[in-house]
């Protein structure tokens, strides 16, 4: 028996060499030593791995054969997961072209509702033609925005709370004309010294930067929350269409260009989704 035992032990590890000789020469290229028992431990490694997949495979295929609507089942939430993917992303391209629709009618002067409060709505819808309102055939303004491909650098957020949200004043000076829907006058006009410096009420990008006969130089703002500001009848404007600026940061020079104005001043408004909101609520002027 032990016998037996011993020669099994000694065919394991009797070491084997395995020389590779070039054909031309006889020059030895390389040697592969090995026992009987590597090879076994290699193929054990390998039965089992073979084993695994095949087990693997196995179970699938079986799954599929025994529940014919396995396959059907998986196709279905795959395509659930896309369904809600598309919807969102419908959803959220909706909200884009709606809100530029409504800016679109800010520029161009057309309708667009009007809130004298970002926490109310009203249902009638008010036209924003006053003095201080860009004219309906201006088309230069009108297609120098539509020329424009402004996104919002911060993304869209419907929310109106402007808790939080700390407006930096354009200017300092004495309200002459405040913001009235009653007489269509949709912003504040700040009388100051003339070349006063005007500067953005908080950090945006510049999406309007044009003149008109009415209002003169104009330039806009963009903002985060879906929020524009606009600075009318300025001597100059000190930034162009896609420059990023800062809150404080000086955009403009106060002036009195534009046909709609008797003295320098600046007319400010504050938009929020396409709604008229009276900066007085959130800026303090004087």
């Amino acid at each position: 028996m032990n016998s037996n035992k011993n020669k099994f032990l000694h065919w394991l590890k009797t070491p084997y060499l395995i020389i590779i000789r070039s054909e031309d020469n006889l020059e030895v290229k390389t040697t592969l030593r090995f026992r009987k028992s590597d090879l076994i431990v290699i193929g054990l490694l390998i039965f089992l791995i073979l084993q695994s997949l095949s087990l693997f495979l196995t179970y699938k295929v079986r799954k599929a054969w025994i529940n014919p609507r396995y396959a059907e089942f998986q196709t279905h939430k795959q395509l659930l997961d896309i369904s809600e993917r598309v919807d969102s992303l419908t959803l959220e391209s909706e909200l884009m072209e709606n809100y530029y629709k409504s800016l679109k009618k800010v520029i161009a002067g057309k309708d667009v509702s009007v809130r004298t409060n970002p926490n109310e709505t009203n249902d009638k819808p008010a036209t924003p033609r006053n003095l201080d309102s860009i004219s309906a055939t201006d088309s230069i303004v009108r297609k120098q925005f539509e020329s424009e491909n402004a996104v919002p650098l911060f993304g869209i957020n419907s929310g109106s709370d402007f808790s939080g949200v700390n407006f930096f004043p354009p200017v300092k000076g004495i309200v002459t004309e405040k913001f009235s829907t009653k007489l269509k006058h949709f912003g504040t006009d700040v009388v100051t010294k003339m070349n006063e410096p005007v500067k953005a009420v908080l950090d945006g990008i510049v999406i309007l930067s044009s003149w008109t006969e009415d209002s003169g130089n104009i330039i806009a703002l963009q903002h985060k929350n879906n929020m524009v500001s606009f600075y009318k009848h300025n001597a100059s404007v000190l930034k162009p269409v896609g420059s990023f600026v800062t809150t404080g940061e000086v955009i403009s020079i106060v002036g009195n260009t534009g046909e709609l104005t008797t003295g320098p001043h600046l007319h400010f408004e504050l938009w929020k989704d396409g709604n008229a909101i009276n900066p007085e609520d959130f800026i303090n002027f004087e």
